[in-house]
């Protein structure tokens, strides 16, 4: 209604390019196919079936919380506090805008909302990186038949990637815990393990031995271990 023709013009004004949707379905229709925010006036919520945009809300992939400016009218406290609590709880990330509002408050907000969505899109940028560079030293190890063991020394965490099973002679699936790596180890070599793992730990240089392990089968093989203390 009238609310889209203000914004509408106040924002292209001001340089920003914008999609007028005529009901929620709409709405969320043009949010699947990309926006950096969503303006929307409180009464085109108030009682429409908020399904589908509370559905794809909760899709939203892990880097991404779509900013929403919400038009409000001016009214008794309480209940604009209640319908801001239950608005808040369907959409999330809402700026709450208060008419009659001047052009420069609805095009100050528009940009800062605009600039945190940006941030949220480079947040991505870095997890696709992240998980490139991942997937490139998951394939090296897997081409050397590496495997890789994380130790967490403040909660005695232990994560390890399935080749490092298999050096230990267990299964991908397999309950692998440090006890179970501790065990695995030849009995005249443990005592060097333990303290070339105690110094890393206190600081005091790379990880870096190698020594026997003895599998379930009672074979026995070599271990080289490498790691740094982070």
């Amino acid at each position: 209604g009238r609310d889209a023709v203000v914004a509408a013009n106040v924002l292209g004004e001001a340089g920003l390019r914008f999609v007028i949707c005529d009901s929620v379905p709409n709405l969320v229709a043009e949010l699947a196919r990309g926006a950096g925010i969503a303006l929307v006036s409180d009464e085109a919520l108030r009682g429409a079936d908020l399904r589908g945009l509370s559905e794809w809300i909760t899709d939203q992939p892990a880097w991404s919380d779509l900013p929403f400016l919400i038009f409000t009218r001016q009214g008794g406290y309480e209940e604009r506090n209640s319908a801001a609590s239950r608005l808040m709880q369907t959409l999330g990330n809402v700026t709450f805008l208060e008419r009659p509002f001047h052009p420069t408050t609805l095009v100050g907000a528009a940009h800062a909302a605009l600039r945190g969505r940006r941030r949220q899109y480079e947040a991505r940028e870095r997890l696709v990186a992240v998980h490139e560079a991942e997937e490139r030293l998951r394939i090296a190890m897997d081409a050397g038949h590496l495997g890789a063991w994380t130790y967490h020394l403040d909660d005695a965490r232990f994560d390890t990637s399935p080749a490092c099973k298999a050096h230990y002679g267990r299964s991908p699936d397999a309950d692998f815990r440090f006890d179970d790596l501790l065990e695995a180890i030849h009995p005249d070599d443990l005592a060097g393990m333990r303290a070339a793992a105690r110094a890393t730990a206190e600081g005091k240089g790379d990880y870096d031995i190698g020594y026997r392990v003895i599998w379930p089968d009672r074979s026995l093989h070599w271990i080289e271990a490498k790691g740094r203390l982070r």
